[in-house]
């Protein structure tokens, strides 16, 4: 029998939390495949010498995933290693180059690692997407009883990790999970949300791309809760068109939704047009405002993604962002609350509608094999500014509007310190609105 280890590194200074994900990926392959599966934390833990190590990765942890694969491979020639997870999208060729990498997954991993382990691929394996009825066929039971450990590392903000969908129907500019969604039924995560309630778990965040896709299905899950009399505190991700309807807003709530989390991302038309973000960005700033009102009647505490520093930001960018802020800062005041800004370091990541048109400029396809390297070892700025500012998004994305970008297409890293203080004070300026709290 093969045995597969699964290790998810981070970042150290990144929010904390190990991914969801890939409790469902061990799952999927043991039942898939004649595999024993391990989900570790260190790599001390493997023990066979010949032995599959499945390591997934986002773009901030890409560098530490392939030292973990030549510490592997110092350990044992004949241990095979597998990258996979987000940062892999587009970028297969040049991982598959690193001699301690045997396999490199681009997409999702359950069918592409399962192919791996019945030695039916070549070095590149591109994963087939989960359809909503396999996604079903995986339970939150199913994953106790492989790791309940794991669980108690899934934490972020004192909650639970979960995901009741993949992908996103939309195409933002700068997000690679675009285009296409599977989802699990509601039934079944009414069952998943439970089984979780059970075992003690009852704050959990549901980190779906966009939870509210369908307001049909947020009442049937909504309504399973109520009907089973789940006691359960959760949030989650969405978009603010899904926050539209008073009455859905306040069955949520009566379901035990306290929080959820809007990827506004900014407010001028300009922007919102780049970044793909709606077809309606002249109506952008009411369709928020009438969201956070809904939320506030419904009591559901709302918390607003706004991404800074964007390589075309002007000072009409800024003040129309500011202006914005200012009126939902009047709406919070008047329900005697606050809104909590989550502010994002713009940045671009591989796979995504961005980085595409950055390679038409010009920037090397392979990019970010040097850059995730030079900001290893000498980002020192950029870690200083997404600390001081409370940033918790911007890591290992190519921060385009702090670096010179003749000397990007060069493959060198010169960061604008000019422009790192004009980010500093339009922080400052945010802070300053009434009613706006910055994380």
């Amino acid at each position: 029998m093969v045995k597969l280890y699964l290790i998810a590194p981070q970042k150290e200074g990144l929010l904390e939390g190990n991914p969801y994900s890939l409790l469902n990926l061990g799952e999927w392959v043991r039942r898939h495949s004649k595999s024993s599966i391990e989900i570790i934390q260190d790599i001390s833990e493997v023990k066979e010498r010949d032995a599959y190590v499945g390591i997934s990765v986002t773009t901030p942890a890409y560098q530490r995933g392939l030292e973990i694969a030549r510490m592997l491979k110092q350990k044992s020639q004949n241990i095979k290693t597998i990258l996979g997870g987000y940062h892999t999208k587009g970028q297969g060729r040049f991982i598959s180059q690193h001699p301690e990498i045997d396999f490199v997954v681009e997409g999702e991993g359950e069918k592409g690692l399962t192919k791996i382990l019945e030695r039916k691929t070549g070095k590149i394996v591109f994963g087939e997407p989960l359809s909503s009825e396999e996604l079903d066929s995986v339970s939150v039971e199913d994953l106790l009883k492989l790791n309940p450990r794991y669980f108690e590392t899934m934490r972020q903000f004192g909650r639970i990790n979960y995901l009741s969908t993949r992908g996103c129907p939309y195409s933002c500019s700068f997000c690679a999970s675009n285009g296409k969604l599977s989802a699990k039924s509601s039934e079944k995560v009414a069952e998943d949300l439970e089984a979780l309630g059970r075992q003690g778990f009852n704050r959990i965040s549901i980190q779906d791309n966009y939870f509210g896709y369908s307001p049909q299905r947020v009442r049937e899950i909504c309504n399973e809760i109520l009907a089973r009399r789940i006691n359960i505190d959760w949030d989650c991700q969405t978009r603010l068109e899904s926050m539209q309807d008073k009455s859905l807003l306040r069955l949520m709530a009566n379901a035990g939704c306290s929080a959820a989390y809007i990827g506004t991302e900014n407010f001028h038309p300009e922007v919102l047009n780049r970044m793909n973000k709606t077809k309606k960005p002249e109506s952008y700033l009411e369709m928020t405002k009438n969201a956070i009102q809904n939320m506030f009647f419904a009591g559901i505490k709302p918390y607003i993604n706004l991404q800074l520093g964007l390589s075309y930001e002007t000072e009409e960018i800024r003040q129309a962002n500011i202006h914005a802020l200012e009126e939902l800062g009047r709406i919070a005041r008047l329900n005697i609350s606050e809104i909590e800004i989550y502010p994002h370091l713009s940045v671009i990541y591989p796979g995504t509608l961005d980085f595409y048109s950055l390679v038409k400029k010009g920037v090397p396809e392979d990019i970010f094999e040097t850059f995730t390297e030079w900001e290893e070892r000498n980002g020192k700025e950029i870690r200083k500014l997404l600390k001081e500012n409370h940033f918790v998004h911007g890591a290992g994305g190519i921060p385009l509007g702090i670096l010179n970008f003749e000397k990007l297409k060069k493959r060198e890293f010169e960061i604008d310190e000019r422009k790192i203080k004009e980010i500093c004070k339009y922080v400052e300026r945010i802070r300053k609105i009434k009613g706006i709290r910055f994380y």
